[in-house]
């Protein structure tokens, strides 16, 4: 699919203008008392068209898709810098105390005495020593 083609199309414009009748007709009808017991589906189908008849506004014209795609560029710049921005300034600090009161890596205190270290014993390396590693 050709993003191109799409953009400024008759074909785009047509579903823009029947999504917007549609939208008006919803509206208008769910004021009457003919569909009061569809009232929720109806302002469902009144705001659902409403958005799809926007975005089609946006898509119907080349210079309102440019200026939506520049905006969204500014925004997407805005929010990426302060996401990560607070996150480095909040959660990261955050993390870091934990781990200074707590060593995550150690399930169990030990005491200052108690060691696994075991030393090696230490023996003259000769021959036999050395035939039998191999």
């Amino acid at each position: 699919m050709n993003p191109e083609k799409i953009i400024a199309s008759v074909g785009v414009r047509r579903a823009t203008l029947a999504l917007a009748l549609l939208c008006v007709v919803v509206i208008t009808s769910q004021q009457s008392d003919f569909f009061s017991g569809a009232r929720g589906g109806l302002q469902i189908l009144a705001i659902s068209s409403g958005v799809l008849a926007l975005i089609g506004a946006i898509y119907s014209f080349r210079v309102t898709y440019d200026a939506w795609m520049r905006s969204a560029k500014i925004l997407n710049t805005v929010v990426i810098t302060l996401l990560f921005g607070m996150t480095y300034i909040v959660v990261v600090p955050l993390f870091a105390a934990v781990l200074l009161v707590m060593d995550p890596l150690r399930l169990r205190r030990r005491s200052k005495d108690e060691t696994f270290w075991v030393p090696r014993r230490s023996g003259e390396l000769d021959l036999t020593s050395l035939q039998r590693l191999g």
